[in-house]
């Protein structure tokens, strides 16, 4: 089921909430802040917060690139499109690497991007969460996560800005419980 322009301008607006008490820096990338829940520990629940010192427009041709993502995201094992639903709607399958012992996990979720303009900038926001209307098999060894979703809110205050401002929420039950010190190493 697609996104609605609601969530997309709620999304926009989240950006300036104020990150709760429940949430402790991990870990800080240049510019980036991620913040992790520290009340759910079998969650992985982040915000991320920070800016980017590249242009708007490369950041989320970026993000979008499903071949450069395996250079700069180690864990992830492989991303794919599926397929094209409703309008900008699409489905995707990312198989996600762990290291030994725990398997690797395997998403299905639908994603939706969408460009608004508005009298404080550029914003580019990207939805996404699991998909269950397709029947697709987990590839052996992996653990199918059904809980996920994720925010992400990429913009600009100028067209001739070579700073990307981010906002991200991100959330999802990994089915099982993990070490802290593996959980910092992917944030990184």
């Amino acid at each position: 089921m697609p996104f609605t322009e609601q969530e997309f301008l709620d999304a926009i607006l989240s950006r300036n909430k104020q990150i709760s008490e429940d949430y402790k820096l991990s870990t800080s990338v240049q510019d980036i802040k991620v913040f992790s829940n520290s009340k759910n520990k079998n969650l992985n629940d982040f915000k991320v917060s920070g800016s980017i010192n590249e242009p708007f427009q490369k950041v989320v041709d970026f993000y979008h690139d499903l071949n450069f993502r395996k250079e700069w995201d180690s864990f992830t094992h492989s991303s794919t499109r599926l397929a094209c639903i409703v309008g900008s709607s699409q489905i995707f399958n990312w198989v996600m690497k762990y290291t030994f012992p725990w398997k690797n996990r395997e998403y299905f979720y639908e994603q939706e991007s969408k460009t608004i303009c508005n009298e404080e900038g550029t914003f580019h926001v990207i939805l996404a969460k699991n998909y269950l209307g397709m029947e697709e098999p987990v590839k052996d060894g992996n653990v199918k996560v059904t809980n996920f979703h994720s925010t992400i809110v990429l913009w600009s205050n100028s067209e001739n800005d070579l700073k990307t401002l981010v906002f991200a929420e991100y959330l999802d039950d990994p089915q099982g419980s993990f070490n802290e010190t593996l959980i910092n190493k992917a944030i990184k």
